[in-house]
C-alpha cells in the first residue's frame, strides 16, 4: 500500500523508497503515508526508549549533513532547536506488528515562515521498538529523501528528551492500586554502638514515645594485624575475613609491596629548573635519563610493579606508573603519527594531563584484562572488547570497514587493536593473546599470535618518540596547563603511590611515612595531632 506522495515521486525515487520500506528478509512496510487516522495511536508511553547513542550511530552512518564533531554540540543544532521552539508537534506511533518494527510520525514547521502559503513537513521515522535501533526516515521537504533531514533528526530529538526526562514513563498512580504498597524505609549502615534496640513505649495517652535510654560509651579500639592474625587462627572462615580482603581497609596492600623495592614513577623526573635549556641540551638530557632507567629498571621491580597495579583504574599504583609511559592503547598512534599537532596531543594524552616484564624497556607498559592459561600453548593474555555500535549482535559487522575483526572473524593486523594485543605480548613476554568481543549474542574468540616482524618495525619508533618527546615533556612539563609538580609525600618528598591524605592540612604521606599500614577512614598527621592536643589545654 503506497500513499500519493509515493505516486509524486519520479522513476528512480520511487525505487529508492520502496527500498527504504523493504527488510532485509524481503518484507516490505505499509508506507507511512498511506495508513489512516485510525490506524495511529497518540500515546508517548508507548515510545521506544530511544537514547541518544542510537541517534549519534544513525546520524554518522547515513550519508548526511551531521559530523562526528557537529554532533559533539548538538544542542546547537537547526534539528535540536526546531525541538526548544516547539516546531516539533505531537508524534504519533503506528505499530507493524512486523520484526517490532514501529512507525513514528509527526509534523514539523519550517524554520522560516512563508506567511498564509507555509508548508508544514510531514515527517516519519522507523525503528525497532525492542533494541532501539533507527531504520530508517523520510521528510517531505527537499532533502527528505536522503533519510537524515533537519526534520527527521528533529524527531529523534524530542523522542530522546522525552525519554531522558521521564516523561515516557508511566506514573507510579497509574497502575491499579499502587500507592497501597508499603513504602522501604532506607536504612543506613552504622556503628553498633550507635545503634539504639531498645523499644519504643506506650505513654498513657497511647502515644508512642521515643526510648530515651541511656547508651554506653564503648571504647572501641583500632584494629591491628595482630587481631586479624588471632581470628584467622581461632576461626579461619569468619566471614568479616573476606570482607576486609576487599574493603578500603586492606588498601595497604599495595604499599607494602611498594615499600619492598619500590619503581620510581617517571612523572618524578620532572625538575623545573631543566625548562631553561635549549632543545639540543634537553635532548641530551633525555638521553642521559633514558639511560639510566635502564640500568635502574631490574626483573625484581617489574614484578613488583605488576603486582601493585593488578586492579588497573582500581589503583593508585596504576593511576600514578602509566603517566609517560607509551601503553599498548597508545602504541598504534605513536607509530602511525605525523602531523606536529598531532604529536603534541598524543605527548598530553600519554602524560594523562587531562584528568609486566619491562625489562631494558622503562618507556612501556601494558594492562591486559587477563592471562590465560593452556596446557598445550603455555601462558597467553586476554584482551575483551564489548563494542556499543553492535551490543545487540555482530550482524552487518562484516562490511563496516572500521570494524576489528574481518569476515573471517579475524583481527585485522592494519587495527589498531591489532597494535595493543601485540605489546600486550611483548610486555607480558607470552607467544599469544586471545581476543574477545562480547555482544548480547555473539561471542567471538580469536587467538592471535606474536609478531615479531612487527613488533621489530614499531617498537624502535616506540622508543624514539618516547626519547625525543615523552621524556622532553616528563623532564619540564612544558605543556602542563597548570604548570604543577606531581603530588609528593610531605614526609619523605617521594611520589605519591600508595598514599593517604590528612584530614585536617591536606597534605599526602605514604603508608610507611605515616607509620600505618590500613587505611583509617578520618586520618590526621602527627603536626596536626600536636597542634589539637595544645589547643585543647
Amino acid at each position: 500500500m503506497l500513499s500519493a506522495y509515493y505516486n509524486s515521486l519520479s522513476a528512480s525515487d520511487k525505487i529508492g523508497y520502496a527500498h527504504k520500506l523493504t527488510l532485509v528478509n524481503g518484507i516490505r512496510l505499509n508506507d507511512p503515508y498511506a495508513l489512516g487516522a485510525g490506524e495511529w495511536i497518540n500515546d508517548e508511553k508507548k515510545w521506544p526508549r530511544l537514547q541518544w547513542p542510537d541517534i549519534h550511530s544513525y546520524l554518522i552512518e547515513t550519508p548526511s549533513l551531521y559530523s562526528r564533531e557537529s554532533l559533539k554540540s548538538y544542542t546547537t543544532l537547526d534539528a535540536y532547536s526546531y525541538v526548544t521552539d516547539n516546531h516539533v508537534q505531537d508524534i504519533l506511533l503506528h505499530d507493524y506488528k512486523i520484526e517490532n518494527f514501529v512507525t513514528l510520525k509527526t509534523k514539523v514547521l519550517p524554520s522560516q515562515r512563508q506567511g498564509k502559503r507555509t508548508e508544514i513537513y510531514n515527517v516519519w521515522v522507523i525503528l525497532n521498538k525492542k533494541n532501539n535501533c533507527i531504520l530508517t526516515a523520510n521528510c517531505t521537504c527537499m532533502a527528505g529523501l536522503g533519510s537524515c533531514c533537519r526534520h527527521a533528526a528533529a524527531l529523534m530529538l524530542k523522542v530522546e528528551l522525552w525519554v531522558r526526562y521521564g516523561k515516557t514513563e508511566q506514573a507510579c498512580t497509574s497502575g491499579t492500586n499502587q500507592w497501597l504498597l508499603t513504602s522501604r524505609r532506607e536504612v543506613k549502615a552504622a556503628r553498633l554502638s550507635e545503634i539504639c534496640v531498645r523499644r519504643p513505649k506506650w505513654t498513657d495517652t497511647g502515644l508512642l514515645q521515643p526510648a530515651k535510654g541511656k547508651r554506653q560509651k564503648v571504647n572501641v579500639k583500632e584494629v591491628t594485624d595482630e587481631h586479624i592474625k588471632k581470628l584467622k587462627l581461632l576461626e579461619p572462615k569468619a566471614a568479616v575475613l573476606t570482607s576486609l580482603d576487599c574493603s578500603d581497609t586492606d588498601t595497604a596492600s599495595e604499599s607494602d609491596k611498594e615499600n619492598e623495592d619500590p619503581l620510581e614513577p617517571l612523572a618524578a623526573l620532572y625538575d623545573e629548573n631543566l625548562r631553561g635549556l635549549s632543545s639540543t641540551e634537553l635532548q641530551e638530557k633525555s638521553d642521559e635519563t633514558f639511560s639510566r632507567l635502564r640500568k635502574e629498571m631490574t626483573q625484581e621491580k617489574c614484578e613488583n610493579l605488576e603486582c601493585v597495579t593488578k586492579n588497573q583504574a582500581q589503583s593508585q599504583a596504576w593511576q600514578t606508573h602509566r603517566i609517560g609511559r607509551i601503553t599498548s592503547t597508545t602504541l598504534h598512534r605513536v607509530c602511525t603519527v605525523r602531523a606536529e599537532t598531532a604529536n603534541t596531543n598524543l605527548v598530553k594524552q600519554i602524560m594523562h594531563y587531562d584528568n609486566k616484564d619491562l625489562s631494558d624497556n622503562p618507556h612501556l607498559g601494558a594492562s591486559p584484562d587477563g592471562v590465560a592459561n593452556c596446557s598445550c600453548c603455555g601462558r597467553g593474555a586476554v584482551e575483551i572488547k564489548c563494542p556499543y555500535k553492535y551490543h545487540d549482535g555482530l550482524k552487518g559487522s562484516s562490511d563496516d570497514i572500521d570494524f576489528c575483526l574481518d569476515k573471517s572473524f579475524h583481527l585485522k593486523k592494519n587495527h589498531k587493536y591489532y597494535h595493543q594485543v601485540q605489546l600486550h605480548m611483548f610486555v607480558c613476554g607470552v607467544q599469544y593473546c586471545d581476543f574477545v568481543i562480547w555482544t548480547q549474542r555473539d561471542l567471538v574468540i580469536t587467538r592471535v599470535a606474536r609478531d615479531e616482524e612487527m613488533l621489530y618495525t614499531f617498537l624502535p619508533i616506540a622508543e624514539q618518540f618516547f626519547r625525543q618527546s615523552i621524556l622532553p615533556e616528563l623532564l619540564t612539563r612544558s605543556m602542563d596547563p597548570k604548570r604543577q609538580a606531581p603530588t609528593v609525600c610531605f614526609h619523605c618528598g617521594g611520589p605519591e603511590v600508595g598514599k593517604i591524605t590528612c584530614a585536617k592540612c591536606n597534605k599526602h604521606f605514604h603508608y610507611e611515612c605515616a607509620k600505618i599500614k590500613r587505611k583509617v577512614k578520618e586520618w590526621h598527621c602527627e603536626q596536626c595531632k600536636k597542634t589539637t592536643k595544645n589547643d585543647a589545654l
